[in-house]
C-alpha cells in the first residue's frame, strides 16, 4: 500500500509540474528577444557598438536560445544616403524598426562587415544599429537627396557633360528617372554608371536606356555593378537617358543595389 501511495504521489507531483503550472514559451520559435537602446548615434565621429548576447539556454522543454540586443539609435533628418565605416571587428546591421520583445528583427536595412565600409539608402527616420558577433566602432556620414520629379521624359533634368548625378532610390522612391543630355557636335559619347551599395548581379539591376529626341531607342541594358557604355557616332542634337528600377531587391526590401552614380562626357 505505501508502495502505491508513493508511485501515486510522484505522479501527482509531475502532473502539477508540468499541467498545472507549465512553464512560459517566450517566443513563437522558442527563443527569447529582448532589445535595450544603449545610446543615440550621431553624424561624423567614431563610436564605439558593444556586441549583442547571444546565448544558448535549457529548460524543461529542452534548449532556446536567449538573444539580448544591445541597439543603438540613430536618427536621419530626411532622406538621402549614409556612408557607414566600421573599423572594428563586429559585423552591423541596420534596422528601421524594432519589433515587439520576444519578436524576432525584420528585414534588414544595411549590413556593414568588420574593417568595411557601406553605403545605405536611407529615408527620413529612425534606424537601429547592433552587432551579434564582435563590438564594433563606427563613423557615419550623412548625404541629403532630394527625390527629383524627373519621372518621364517631359521632365528631364539636365545632365552636363562631366557632371556625375547620384541618384538613389529610396524605399517608397522607387520609380524610373529621366536626364536630358545635348550634344553640340556630331561624336561618340561615354557614359560611366556605377553602383556604390551592396547588391548582386541577380536582384540589384537597373534598367538603362538611351533615346534620341524622337523617343526612339539607341541603347537598352540591365546594369548591376559597374558599366561603361560607348556609343557609336551621334548626331548633334538632343538625347535622354532613362534609368529604372528593374530588380526584385527593389520591392522586397533587400537594401543593396539603391545608390547609383551617372555620369557622361
Amino acid at each position: 500500500m505505501k508502495r502505491l501511495r508513493g508511485i501515486f504521489l510522484f505522479f501527482l507531483m509531475v502532473f502539477m509540474l508540468f499541467v498545472l503550472y507549465p512553464q512560459k514559451v517566450e517566443a513563437v520559435n522558442g527563443s527569447t528577444y529582448k532589445y535595450r537602446i544603449v545610446a543615440n548615434l550621431g553624424f561624423n565621429k567614431w563610436q564605439s557598438i558593444k556586441h549583442s548576447t547571444l546565448s544558448r539556454r535549457l529548460n524543461y522543454y529542452g534548449y532556446y536560445y536567449q538573444n539580448e540586443y544591445n541597439m543603438y539609435k540613430l536618427v536621419v533628418p530626411s532622406n538621402g544616403y549614409i556612408k557607414v565605416q566600421n573599423k572594428g571587428a563586429g559585423d552591423v546591421e541596420i534596422y528601421n524598426s524594432l519589433p515587439k520583445t520576444d519578436m524576432p528583427l525584420g528585414v534588414k536595412s544595411g549590413y556593414i562587415y568588420g574593417s568595411d565600409s557601406e553605403y545605405v539608402a536611407v529615408t527620413k527616420g529612425t534606424y537601429y544599429f547592433c552587432s551579434n558577433t564582435e563590438n564594433a566602432k563606427i563613423k557615419i556620414t550623412f548625404t541629403k537627396i532630394n527625390n527629383s520629379k524627373n519621372y518621364c521624359s517631359a521632365l528631364s533634368k539636365n545632365l552636363g557633360s562631366s557632371k556625375s548625378e547620384t541618384i538613389v532610390f529610396n524605399p517608397g522612391y522607387e520609380y524610373a528617372r529621366w536626364y536630358k543630355i545635348k550634344l553640340n557636335k556630331q561624336k561618340s559619347i561615354t557614359i560611366k554608371y556605377q553602383m556604390l551599395d551592396g547588391g548582386n548581379s541577380r536582384n540589384s539591376t537597373v534598367g538603362f536606356q538611351l533615346f534620341k529626341s524622337n523617343m526612339n531607342e539607341i541603347y537598352c541594358s540591365n546594369i548591376s555593378g559597374k558599366d561603361i557604355i560607348r556609343t557609336s557616332i551621334l548626331d548633334k542634337g538632343v538625347y535622354y537617358i532613362k534609368v529604372s528600377p528593374c530588380g526584385e531587391s527593389y520591392y522586397s526590401g533587400n537594401h543593396g543595389g539603391r545608390i547609383r552614380v551617372l555620369s557622361w562626357q
